[in-house]
């Protein structure tokens, strides 16, 4: 018989993280958006265990539409975005929800452009403005999860559109709505993973410390992986 031993040796630099010099624009709503809601979100924990330098661009509130007449959605603050950076992340956006529902937003098609006024050419629009300003990053799409708990066709509609549009891209999406496994109709679980439970009961509401390190950071990473981040 055959015995193989496996010796592993520590890194001499053990303080260096895996991706010390990698450039990663986070870019969001609340749920990125590092002064409200949860204390320490994906984007802070990816940093602290990899090392990778995030440029947050995260502001609650906002969606690919909503608060354009503000100059702060998502397709204008993208402008924002380093120009060096490897790698794009856009999350969101369950704050175009109201204004898909109520008829004044249609979802589009994936081809559409901004000109068009649909739902998918403004995420058109903003995966341009990001190639713009960062021609070599990678960039991916986030869809908003599922803040309900119920059946909802609109949500659900918004997250199909950021599926199309990518598909139609060729850039990755990360679907959040259909895959998280964020049971917010669960109350033992909802008082866990919300930080805003009890005064949101209907909806619900935003992801806690404890959603962010168990389901988004995870899944972020997961991504980032699948990106041009392998090591």
């Amino acid at each position: 018989s055959v015995t193989f031993i496996y010796k592993t040796t520590k890194n001499v630099a053990a303080s260096i993280k895996r991706w010390e010099g990698r450039k990663w624009c986070a870019f969001g709503d609340s749920l990125t958006d590092p002064s409200i809601n949860a204390t320490k979100k994906y984007h802070a924990i990816i940093a602290e265990d990899t090392g990778i330098t995030v440029t947050v661009l995260g502001k609650g509130g906002t969606g690919y539409y909503k608060t354009k007449d503000d100059g702060t959605a998502y397709y204008q603050r993208m402008a924002n975005c380093p120009s060096d950076v490897d790698v794009i992340t856009i999350f969101g956006s369950v704050n175009d929800w109201k204004s898909i529902k109520n008829g004044g937003l249609p979802i589009g098609n994936p081809s559409d452009d901004i000109s068009t006024g649909t739902y998918s050419g403004y995420v058109n629009g903003c995966i341009d403005v990001a190639l713009s300003s960062a021609p070599y990053a990678q960039i991916a799409l986030i869809t908003p999860m599922d803040y309900h708990g119920v059946p909802d066709d609109t949500l659900e509609s918004i997250a199909n559109a950021l599926l199309a549009v990518a598909k139609y891209r060729k850039i990755k999406c990360l679907d959040l709505y259909h895959e998280a496994g964020f049971r917010v109709d669960d109350f033992t679980f909802a008082e866990e993973y919300t930080t805003d439970y009890s005064t949101t009961a209907e909806t619900y509401g935003h992801p806690s410390n404890v959603a962010h390190e168990k389901i988004i950071a995870p899944e972020f990473l997961e991504l980032l992986k699948r990106m041009i981040l392998f090591v």
